[in-house]
């Protein structure tokens, strides 16, 4: 569950520092939210450089699950972009306490959820550290952020799931792989 909360909240971080336009975002309400999960794994994963997890999304997600997890995304991303940042936090909230339990016993005894937290060094990371973490890069590094929401943005309306996943996986990376702090920040 910790890259589930990882990913949309790391969204939610960069989201909440850069939107000030009204975007609308397509509503994600297809049939086949497992596979769009998948191709959001597949890329999230291609972008830390390790092997595709096949069949994650099928192993833990049902068709409730994913659609509730692709919504959220939605909701979260549609709140902040029009700054609505206590309502995005509410939804990311009501996910995580609305989520079958089984998905997140799934994601964490799976092995590619497990080597993708070695890979970003996450393993023994609280959510509240997660939280931490990308909000104290949000705001040492607000020009490469602000790219990386532009570019998230774009992919999520067009429906490029594997793209929004290669963006949330280099974020990911971004966060985890340097300092947080920008040293010519101060």
């Amino acid at each position: 569950m910790k890259f589930v909360i990882l990913f949309v909240l790391g969204f939610a971080a960069i989201q909440a520092a850069f939107l000030s336009q009204n975007l609308s975002f397509s509503s994600q309400n297809d049939d086949d939210s497992v596979a769009e999960v998948q191709q959001i794994f597949n890329g999230f994963w291609a972008a830390i450089n390790i092997d595709e997890p096949s069949g994650l999304a099928q192993s833990c997600f049902d068709e409730n699950a994913a659609s509730f997890m692709l919504s959220t995304l939605n909701e979260t991303l549609a709140d902040l972009a029009v700054n609505n940042v206590v309502k995005a936090f509410q939804a990311v909230s009501k996910f995580y306490h609305g989520i079958d339990p089984n998905v997140n016993v799934c994601m964490n005894n799976n092995s590619h959820v497990q080597e993708m937290y070695q890979t970003l060094g996450v393993v023994n990371m609280t959510v509240a550290q997660l939280n931490s973490k990308f909000l104290t890069y949000v705001v040492s590094h607000l020009e490469k952020v602000h790219q990386v929401v532009v570019s998230a943005n774009d992919d999520f309306q067009a429906g490029n799931n594997f793209q929004v996943g290669q963006d949330g996986g280099q974020f990911a990376l971004d966060v985890f792989n340097t300092s947080s702090v920008d040293p010519y920040m101060f």
